[in-house]
Formats: structure tokens, C-alpha cells, sequence
């Protein structure tokens, strides 16, 4: 990672003498030695040496000087190569600790052990909450800041208290704010000093940083290090692999359309992202028209996005999903039919679903109404091809064989024999609910004529048309064949 004289200072205190910071960027990425034949310093280094190399006044003779940009670190008592090597291990130790912040990923929880693995590093009490205010991770320690009568309610109740909540925040210039912002700073709040932050997966807010004073000032190397430490808990969130209380919306979408099955904080945290009473919708879009790259496919995810309904929209494979209410589904679709060219897209609409267990089936639904466009534009309902979709999963020897009702058979081969239509006869008998008028008239038939197909189909089939059941297996049968 990328150090600053912030840092540098926090990290060797107590052999600092002086401090001039007028710039403190993180840029430092290596050490040089100061030279003076060196033309200009470059913005990845810091520059260590001897006073006397770089002043002609002899009250610098007996320090060493750190040189980054404009900004100057005085040490005294010190050799170069001692404080040469002191800024060396400095690189080592944060290094190896963003390292460790970013292998936190494969441990059983992940977010504690990025606190627990900060401690040291970051010497003030952290606290993770999720986007309900509710405790995910903080620092553990004995009663460093039992005095803080809001800290000590967050980890004893589990869940921020409103005290943090309903405070007035201001920046360090003292301006009233509305809300933390998504990069780490440092607040005032009601007395309290914190550097808190915002913490974002996707455009979508996931969870709260918060760091509080303690023990000594905050300074602007405090931050610099939050922001690393967010940065890799914003990372976090989105990584669906990663068993996580703050994962994006579309990383959770993600890892059920993998085959994941949902606990009940997952449903618990896509009930609140899509705020309203379920059932929902699953749309599937589609290129038909250019192959797929990263650019395209971010520039349509940002547009479905701005479609003004809740809803959680993601880039699966090669396609955008997006998950909506079925009430807004509408709403939703007449949105993309404006901003999105249909001509050069399809979308699949799947059928309502309450269970977020479902979203891998509706996803195939989706994706099977897609298919029936056979490579047109355009969109198209699932509820349009469920039948076709049953049909599907079951091969031409099985609906021959296995599946359809022996009456078929029988009525087939009697109408070969005898030259009949009673095959015909009973398929729209059924389907139009046994009512014998209006199958006499499509079939262009008297009535009397009608009641004699039937009296002879029920001769041979010996079927209880009466039975519900048996009429339905018997309407499945026609559709089978």
C-alpha cells in the first residue's frame, strides 16, 4: 500500500522531533537516499538524510531529514541507516497488514477478523454495522472505552444506539453536515470525535465504518488507513463467494443464481433493498445484436438502474438481471422499453415468486422465454411458454411411452380402424370444460351426433370423465403427444 508522512509519523512518534506536512498525500510507495545531486523528488519516494546534506545551519547537523514533496520530517539522535530502516520496516508492517485485511476473506468471519487484525495498526475502537444499524463487528478489548456510554450500548444491545444516530454531524471546519460520506473523514459528533464512513458495494449501501478517538488526536494518516481498511470492506461486500452479514444486494442475487439457498438474513436484507409486499419479478436482458464486453455491459446495468423502481440489478455472465415487485414490474419494463433499444435486446420476463429461493428457477424461466425469441429482439413472458417449457424437460420417447394416458392410444387406433373422429372428439370436449353445444358447433356436428361420440368414447376408453384428476392427466396426455 501507499504511504504518506502522515503515516510515516504515527508509525515513528516517538523519535519525530519535528513535522512540517503541507501535502501529506499517500504516494509514498519506496524509500531513496537524499543527494544532492538529484534534480527533483519523484512523489513515490521518500528522500532520508543527513541534515548537514540538506541545511547549512549547524542546529540540523545532528538529524536526519525525510523529504516528500513539500513535506519534512525532522529526526534527532538518530543515524540514516537507523531511520532508513525504520521507514523500511514501517513499509513491511502496513503492507503485510492490507495483505492480511484482503486474505480476511477466506476466514469464517471475515469482518471481525479485519477488526481484530487492525488493532495495532489503527489504535483507537472500530465498529462495523450493517445498513440496519445492526453490530457486525468492533474492536474487542477490556475497558479501554467502557466510558463511552454509546459505544459500550453498541456492543452490549448489538445495534447502534440513537444517540450516534440522532447526532448532529459536523466536519473538522465545524460545518453541519446532513450524513457521513462514502470515503472516511473525520466528525464531530454531539462532542464525540469519530472518522466514520459509508461504506458502498455497487452504488448501494451496505454498511457504516466507524473509528472513535481515543487516547490520542486523530490525524490525517488516521484516515488515510480507514480508507484502505474500507476500501477492502467495500470489496468485501461484493465478493459472493465471501460468507458475509454485508454483502451488495447483487452479490446475494449472485450466489443464489449459483445455487446458493438463502438464510434468513439474506432474505431479511433483499426484503429491505426491495422495500413492499412480494411476490417479485425476475427480467433477464440480453444482447442480440453485438458481442458482449465490460463497457457495454456497465452501460446498461447503469441504465437499467435509472429506471426509478427499487429493484436489485447485476451483471450475470454475458446478460443483466435485474429482480423487482410484480406490482412495479410494469413500471419497470415500460421504463426499459424507452431507454433501452429493444431492437438490439431481449428481455425475458419470469413468473411471480415470494420465495427467494426461487430465484435460480425464475432465472430459468427467463432465460427459456428468451430462447423462444430464437435470436429476435423484443420481450417476452415465460407465462406465454410455460407449457413449451414442461414439454421441454421431457424427451420424445417419454411422452410417447411412459407419460400419456393409454385412452389415446386406444381412440387412435379405433378411429384408424373404423374411419372415426373420436380422438379429435374428445381432446375438444375437454377443452372446452364438456360443454357439449360448443364442441358440436366447432366440430360443425348436431348435438344428437355430439352425445354419440361420447356415449362410444366412454365404451372404450372407460374413463371416469366425471373425475377431475382424470380429465386433467387426460388434457396433459394430448398435450404430450
Amino acid at each position: 500500500m501507499k504511504l504518506s508522512m502522515w503515516i510515516l509519523a504515527d508509525r515513528l512518534s516517538h523519535d519525530v522531533s519535528r513535522l512540517d506536512i503541507n501535502d501529506g498525500s499517500a504516494t509514498i510507495s519506496g524509500t531513496r537516499f537524499f543527494s544532492e545531486k538529484l534534480s527533483r523528488f519523484a512523489p513515490e519516494y521518500v528522500y532520508v538524510g543527513k541534515g548537514s546534506d540538506m541545511f547549512t545551519d549547524p542546529d540540523y547537523n545532528n538529524m536526519v531529514i525525510l523529504v516528500h514533496g513539500y513535506d519534512l520530517m525532522f529526526i534527532e539522535d538518530q543515524s540514516v541507516e537507523t531511520v532508513l530502516n525504520d521507514v523500511l520496516a514501517a513499509f513491511e508492517f502496513y503492507n503485510s497488514w492490507e495483505a492480511s485485511l484482503w486474505a480476511a476473506s477466506a476466514h469464517s468471519d471475515p469482518i471481525q477478523h479485519m477488526v481484530d487484525l487492525s488493532k495495532g495498526v489503527m489504535p483507537a475502537p472500530i465498529g462495523i454495522a450493517d445498513s440496519a444499524g445492526r453490530a457486525v463487528a468492533w474492536t474487542k478489548c477490556e475497558d479501554t472505552h467502557s466510558q463511552d456510554e454509546g459505544w459500550r450500548y453498541f456492543i452490549e444491545n448489538g445495534i447502534v444506539p440513537t444517540s450516534y444516530t440522532s447526532a448532529r454531524i459536523r466536519d473538522v471546519r465545524g460545518n453541519l453536515l446532513r450524513d457521513w460520506s462514502a470515503a472516511p473523514q473525520i466528525y464531530q459528533m454531539d462532542g464525540r470525535t469519530c472518522i466514520g464512513a459509508q461504506i458502498m458495494s455497487g452504488g448501494e449501501y451496505v454498511a457504516a465504518f466507524y473509528m472513535q478517538e481515543y487516547e490520542k488526536r486523530f490525524t490525517p494518516g488516521d484516515v488515510q488507513l480507514a480508507e484502505v481498511f474500507c476500501g477492502v470492506l467495500s470489496r468485501l461486500a461484493s465478493m459472493q463467494s465471501v460468507s458475509s452479514e454485508i454483502k451488495s444486494g447483487a452479490a446475494m442475487i449472485s450466489a443464489l443464481l449459483d445455487g446458493a439457498e438463502p438464510d434468513e438474513r439474506v432474505c431479511a436484507r433483499l426484503d429491505e433493498l426491495i422495500p413492499g409486499e412480494s411476490p417479485y419479478q425476475l427480467v433477464l436482458i440480453h444482447s442480440v445484436t453485438a458481442s458482449t464486453n465490460i463497457v457495454r455491459k456497465s452501460t446498461l446495468l447503469e441504465t437499467v438502474k435509472q429506471a426509478g423502481v427499487d429493484s436489485v440489478s447485476l451483471i450475470y455472465g454475458d446478460d443483466i438481471v435485474s429482480v423487482a415487485r410484480e406490482t412495479e414490474a410494469e413500471a419497470f419494463l415500460e421504463t426499459l422499453k424507452r431507454h433501452v433499444n429493444l431492437s438490439h435486446y431481449v428481455a425475458g420476463v419470469s413468473m411471480p415468486f415470494h420465495d427467494w429461493g426461487k430465484v435460480l428457477s425464475r432465472y430459468r424461466q427467463a432465460g427459456f422465454a428468451i430462447e423462444q425469441a430464437a435470436g429476435g429482439a423484443g420481450m417476452f413472458f415465460y407465462r406465454d411458454f410455460a407449457f413449451e417449457h414442461l414439454l421441454a424437460g421431457i424427451d420424445g420417447h417419454g411422452r410417447e411411452l411412459e407419460l400419456t394416458h393409454p385412452a389415446l392410444d386406444t381412440l387412435m387406433a379405433y378411429d384408424k380402424k373404423n374411419g372415426t373422429e373420436l380422438y379429435k372428439t374428445l381432446e375438444r370436449y375437454l377443452t372446452n370444460e364438456r360443454n357439449m353445444v360448443r364442441t358440436a358447433q366447432e366440430l360443425c356436428i348436431h348435438r344428437n351426433s355430439m352425445k354419440y361420440r361420447i356415449r362410444r368414447i366412454k365404451e372404450r376408453i372407460n374413463c371416469n370423465l366425471d373425475d377431475p384428476e382424470e380429465r386433467l392427466y387426460l388434457l396433459l396426455s394430448y398435450r404430450l403427444t
